[in-house]
């Protein structure tokens, strides 16, 4: 639609970088007189009338004075927050960590293109009543979230206002979001994830979502009586792992996969025995995404008190995770069948005869009573590739179980690989891991401030295959909100550029030299005649 911006938004929205997203953390117009003054009026404002390097230059950079964590050109990377309306904290700090994903962003402009728009109208959802004529378009999370993303990424200011997204997120799920009500950030990022699948089915973009953020485990059963044996494979997108009674995550993954003995009351129903049996059920991670969900599992019920409370106990994980061991066997996969089951029984490998736990037994396992596999056993071999990951964010919960705050931290991987930034609602700011992983993450007795959502990203795996690409005019043409979007960045970078100090004092040269050859020609003409 006559957009005369770049070709997709894979790469950089316009033939270059976007100006920086100015706000009122910026240095104001400069007031003072001066001969570009005699050019053109210089508008007012934060947006406007700031020097330094030329625009284009600068990019998606915000600069600072003298030395920074952005190394010596003391240029970082500038980042909106999300407005919080009123208890929406647990969404944003949520959708900060899916937007900061490699690919995402794009993966989901492209999806919204290929769904396309089943109306000629319709734009975000509002309080304000339809006009007359304009017809509604179906809500979709797709829908919502590529508005969101596009104004996050072309935007300027400190933070993205939400309202309308909560009330077009609101329809996509099919029930009232109630902005005054606090959520659990983990539940609400499995019914995104959920819901972005489901309503992107045939785009592409629903494969591009199982491979970066689902996986899946594999649970087994046998039976002590007859060793028959049964499997069936459970999708997750947030892997969950215990906090109480663990000090560390590797502790925590241990008791994943320890086989859990179902005896007494708890006996399994053998079907090829057709009664009720002791059995050994086993658990491992079937296949890994490439980034990695964690849902550390500090909110729990006490039964004495009859209430819900919060594990506040110090809890570490590592920067660099190895989740090799707690990947499914090959032999176990043989051994139970290559093809999964739906609870069907099926003849084990094993012969009878195996030692089985008896009723005095622990139902399950602890990972402290197992000898340890590396004592006196050669070193293990490297980790294959792709099952070691990098921590690339952490979702810290301040508070108790019924209330509390939520906010991101995030590793900006279009750095040198250092930097970090806090989303903490409408704010934005850089920071270390060494400021807030011994300080907020970790946990402790007396803090109620802890690490709730940890996400790894697989250091050596190759990247999910893309999904397919939207051009900015596709983009524009399937919902008018993103055409709103596109055509105001586009203005502000205009406006941006034409009333840049550079460019003024180009104009002003420009204006000297033509003056400087008027008068010349002015004192030749005479000689002439």
């Amino acid at each position: 639609p006559g957009l005369g911006c770049g070709d997709t938004l894979h790469g950089p929205l316009f033939p270059f970088e976007p100006p920086p997203q100015l706000g009122s953390g910026h240095p104001a117009a400069d007031d003072g007189s001066s001969a570009r003054d005699g050019i053109f009026r210089r508008r007012k404002g934060p947006n406007y009338g700031w020097g330094g390097k030329p625009l284009v230059q600068l990019g998606n950079a915000l600069q600072r004075g003298g030395g920074s964590a952005a190394g010596e050109s003391g240029l970082v990377r500038r980042y909106l927050g999300l407005e919080n309306c009123g208890c929406t904290c647990y969404m944003n700090s949520v959708l900060q960590q899916l937007f900061m994903i490699p690919g995402m962003a794009e993966g989901v402009w492209g999806a919204l293109v290929k769904l396309g728009n089943s109306g000629s109208g319709g734009g975000e959802a509002t309080d304000a009543a339809a006009a007359p004529g304009r017809v509604e378009v179906e809500e979709t999370s797709i829908r919502a979230l590529a508005r969101l993303f596009l104004r996050l990424r072309l935007l300027y200011g400190e933070y993205v206002q939400t309202r309308g997204f909560i009330k077009s997120l609101s329809k996509a799920f099919g029930r009232e979001i109630k902005t005054s009500e606090q959520q659990d950030a983990e539940e609400f990022a499995a019914r995104l994830f959920d819901t972005m699948e489901t309503q992107s089915k045939g785009t592409g973009f629903d494969r591009y979502l199982k491979e970066t953020v689902g996986g899946s485990f594999q649970q087994r059963v046998t039976c002590s009586d007859c060793n028959n044996c049964s499997q069936r494979a459970e999708d997750f997108c947030v892997l969950p792992v215990a906090v109480e009674g663990n000090s560390a995550l590797r502790e925590a993954l241990d008791e994943l996969v320890q086989p859990e003995y179902l005896v007494e009351d708890n006996q399994y129903h053998c079907e090829r025995c057709g009664k009720r049996r002791d059995a050994v059920r086993e658990t491992a991670i079937r296949t890994l995404p490439r980034t990695l969900f964690i849902h550390l599992k500090r909110f729990s019920y006490d039964v004495l008190r009859q209430m819900r409370s919060k594990v506040n106990d110090r809890f570490e994980f590592p920067m660099t995770l190895d989740m090799s061991e707690y990947m499914l066997r090959k032999d176990a996969t043989a051994a139970g069948g290559a093809e999964e089951q739906k609870g069907e029984a099926r003849p084990s490998s094993q012969g009878r005869g195996s030692p089985q736990p008896g009723p005095q037994d622990r139902r399950r396992a602890s990972p402290k009573s197992r000898p340890d596999r590396r004592g006196a056993e050669p070193p293990e071999p490297p980790a294959p590739a792709g099952q070691v990951y990098e921590l690339v964010g952490v979702v810290i919960h301040e508070g108790t179980a019924d209330s509390g705050h939520y906010y991101s931290l995030i590793k900006d991987r279009g750095s040198d690989g250092e930097s970090w930034i806090t989303f903490n609602d409408t704010k934005a700011t850089p920071t270390t891991p060494e400021k807030f992983i011994e300080a907020n993450a970790f946990g402790r007795k007396g803090s109620t401030g802890s690490a709730y959502i940890l996400v790894y990203e697989a250091a050596a795996a190759a990247l999910p295959a893309p999904a397919p690409a939207a051009k900015v005019q596709q983009l524009a043409a399937v919902d008018p909100s993103c055409r709103g979007i596109i055509a105001e960045s586009m203005t502000v970078y205009t406006e941006a550029v034409l009333f840049h100090q550079d460019f003024a004092d180009f104009l002003l040269d420009l204006y000297r030299d033509s003056r400087a050859r008027v008068a010349t020609h002015a004192a030749y003409t005479p000689l002439i005649r």
